[in-house]
């Protein structure tokens, strides 16, 4: 005979039933973790700097500070997905959308006229997107303009600005650029010049 198990005066079943319960409770909740973690969709974006600039018939010189910058996504997940360049924009968060009151600013980097069609790529596992090239100063003069629109600047010491990247499914991914105001305020110096 089971040994029944008694809570608050009222018979809740034997130690058998509850092992079965908290077993199959483990084996539900494993089985969908593993299911979601093994469908996830995963890119990640590779930024690097570039220092030359070919002047004119293979001559090419070198700067101390980046040109130009390239970037391209890595799809990370099992699966092959479609993906595509989206927009650089600025990155805010709570404080910096609601108490700094930074604007948001798309790079306009498309010079086409109308609606801009997605251009999608296939993307298998562990393969990349094709390389995307900006001059550095698109960047700096998004930057910089994010910073002038700010309403509350008094101790801003960083503007952040993300390249995004869209998958057939609407899901972003991004990666964020990091720009000093004291680095912007110089570029914007050295601009006026």
């Amino acid at each position: 005979m089971e040994e029944s198990i008694i809570f608050l005066g009222l018979e809740v079943g034997s130690w058998a039933d509850w092992v079965g319960i908290v077993v199959t409770f483990l084996t539900i909740f494993l089985t969908i973790r593993y299911y979601n973690n093994d469908n996830k969709k995963q890119f990640k974006i590779v930024l690097y700097p570039i220092f030359t600039k070919e002047i004119e018939k293979g001559i090419t010189t070198f700067h101390a500070s980046p040109v130009s910058l390239e970037f391209y996504a890595v799809n990370f997940s099992k699966a092959p997905d479609l993906v595509y360049f989206f927009t650089i924009r600025t990155k805010r968060n709570f404080f910096q959308k609601n108490i700094r009151k930074v604007p948001k600013i798309n790079v306009d980097w498309d010079f086409s006229f109308g609606n801009r069609v997605p251009d999608y790529q296939p993307v298998e596992p562990r393969n990349k997107t094709k390389i995307e090239h900006f001059e550095i100063h698109w960047f700096y003069d998004a930057a910089l303009s994010a910073y002038y629109k700010t309403k509350n600047k008094k101790f801003m010491k960083k503007v952040f600005l993300e390249i995004v990247y869209v998958n057939v499914d609407g899901k972003e991914f991004s990666k964020p650029i990091v720009f000093t105001v004291e680095n912007l305020l110089a570029y914007s110096n050295e601009k006026k010049r």
